[in-house]
């Protein structure tokens, strides 16, 4: 009995697991697509776009809750360099402008 009720504990928090990295990386092509319309992005750039995004979301599940500040910075800055080097300038002042809201998210032209 005991046996049973371990596998189907094993089984619901595996699906879980299983899911909510499913649906992460959902939220990542969801969210390249829309910056592909959004910074007219070749399919090049978007895949380039696409696993930076990636790589940074499993470094921060990566971190563990009580990691400092600087390390978080750190992270950040890393991610920025990353999409830099994928993104034309202009596409990357369009995204930095709409990643901290000071523009609206449509498309638009320089």
């Amino acid at each position: 009995m005991k046996k049973i009720i371990f596998a189907v504990i094993y089984f619901g928090l595996s699906s879980t697991l299983a899911f909510s990295q499913k649906a992460n990386n959902n939220d990542i092509k969801a969210k390249v697509e829309h910056l592909k319309s959004l910074l007219n992005l070749t399919d090049d750039q978007a895949k380039k776009l696409e696993q930076a995004e990636t790589d940074y979301q499993n470094q921060l599940k990566k971190l563990s809750k009580n990691t400092n500040e600087k390390t978080l910075t750190q992270l950040k800055e890393k991610r920025s360099k990353k999409i830099q080097a994928i993104l034309t300038r202009e596409q990357f002042i369009k995204l930095d402008a709409v990643e901290n809201g000071r523009i609206k998210q449509v498309p638009i032209q320089l």
